[in-house]
């Protein structure tokens, strides 16, 4: 097996982060946790691991998420804007984090079947 790349390290670890939970922060790709518009999705989870002095200040963007995790205008968009806002849990998150690290592709199968009768509001 190759050497995995930083983006996908970063994601694997991101995903794993989620799925346990992260001291302090509580998933929610639906609602903000504070006025930075991401604190509670990936994109707060990604800043609140690898970049905790920006994190502590609140002023956290998604587009601080794309630097840290090297991810493309299309990735960014996939990952953190899906087609609508879907109630996506901490499982589905970090399923999609584990087969976007693995395949470079980011599919939100799980989250896409759960989602229909729950919407975020």
């Amino acid at each position: 097996m190759k050497d995995l790349t930083v983006t996908q390290k970063r994601c694997l670890e991101l995903a794993r982060i989620i799925r346990e939970g992260l001291p302090g922060v509580r998933f929610n790709m639906c609602i903000t946790q504070n006025d930075c518009g991401t604190s509670g999705c990936i994109a707060g989870h990604a800043v609140a691991v690898y970049r905790p002095e920006i994190w502590r200040k609140g002023h956290v963007h998604s587009l601080q998420a794309v630097e840290i995790l090297g991810l493309s205008k299309e990735e960014h968009e996939a990952l953190f804007f899906p087609d609508r806002m879907l109630f996506v849990t901490p499982a589905m998150a970090a399923a999609t984090l584990e087969r976007f690290a693995l395949t470079g592709k980011v599919e939100w199968l799980a989250a896409q079947a759960y989602s229909e009768s729950n919407q975020c509001q």
